[in-house]
C-alpha cells in the first residue's frame, strides 16, 4: 500500500476514518524529528506538521463544530438532569423528614 507524503494536500476525512484508521499514521509521521525525549524531565513537545491529515488547525470550521455541537448539548442534558434529580431529592426528603 502506498503512503501519502505530508506534502500533499489533505483531501476531506471523514471523522470515522480520522479516528478508526491506521493508515493515518504515515512513516513521516512515526520518524518525525519530535523536540524531547519522551520521558518525564524532557517530555515531547506538541507540534503540528503542516501536512499532517489529523492537524486540528487545518481541519474546515464547520468539522470541528460538528463535533463541538453534540458535545454541548450533551452537557446541557446531563446538567438539567443533574439539577431535576437534586430538586426531587430535595423534595423528597422535605416530604419522607
Amino acid at each position: 500500500m502506498p503512503t501519502k507524503s505530508m506534502n500533499e494536500p489533505n483531501p476531506g476525512i471523514s471523522l470515522q476514518h480520522l479516528v478508526f484508521s491506521q493508515a493515518m499514521f504515515t512513516d513521516e509521521l512515526l520518524h518525525y524529528p519530535w523536540d524531547g525525549d519522551g520521558i518525564a524531565k524532557t517530555p515531547y513537545m506538541v507540534e503540528w506538521i503542516n501536512q499532517d491529515p489529523q492537524n486540528l488547525r487545518q481541519m474546515p470550521d464547520r468539522f470541528k463544530w460538528s463535533i463541538k455541537r453534540p458535545n454541548q448539548l450533551f452537557v446541557a442534558v446531563l446538567k438539567s438532569e443533574n439539577k431535576t434529580h437534586r430538586l426531587v431529592n430535595a423534595e423528597l426528603s422535605d416530604r419522607l423528614n
